[in-house]
């Protein structure tokens, strides 16, 4: 659930819209909760065969289309969250 916090009084409607949009977005959720390298020390420990190798690397494929094909920004009232790479 994503709380989101204005200074100035805003519509409710505006603020439901913001949340909905945040919320397209918890389906990544994993990608920066999990911790990288226990991930693939945990992959590595099962022995995995090439073609499991394969298969996680095409997962992550399809992820890395799927988080390109999101559009650049969303505009949600007078908001605009965007989906550029932060520095």
């Amino acid at each position: 659930m994503w709380a989101i916090f204005f200074k100035h009084s805003w519509n409710f409607f505006a603020l439901q819209g913001i949340q909905d949009t945040l919320q397209k977005f918890s389906h990544y959720k994993p990608i920066w909760e999990l911790n990288r390298d226990e991930t693939l020390a945990a992959f590595l420990k099962e022995n995995p065969t090439l073609s499991e190798f394969e298969q996680a690397i095409k997962g992550y494929e399809d992820l890395n289309f799927k988080i390109d094909s999101e559009p650049k920004a969303y505009n949600v009232g007078p908001v605009a969250i965007t989906t550029r790479k932060s520095n």
